[in-house]
């Protein structure tokens, strides 16, 4: 293993830069696939694996979005109530 529990493709750089630029950042990663570490290993990287594991997770990953911006709306609009 390479110690870790999980690699993600892009998101802690892409985070990294809206953060820099001012943004609030909320960031979700799906993991979708065991890495391959070894080279001469029969098993390979396969990125139909990847697209169902996407597929099959998507309607859980749009109720939890759903939830959160939600809950950030209502908490919002709390704050403003407070406010006045």
């Amino acid at each position: 293993m390479i110690g870790c529990d999980a690699v993600g493709m892009s998101t802690v750089h892409e985070t990294m830069v809206a953060h820099h630029s001012g943004m609030r950042v909320i960031a979700f990663s799906l993991i979708t696939n065991k890495i391959v570490v070894d080279y001469d290993s029969e098993e390979k990287a396969n990125h139909e694996e990847v697209l169902a594991a996407a597929k099959e997770r998507s309607k859980d990953f749009e109720n939890l979005i759903l939830e959160i911006v939600d809950n950030i709306q209502n908490g919002q609009q709390q704050v403003e109530q407070v406010d006045k």
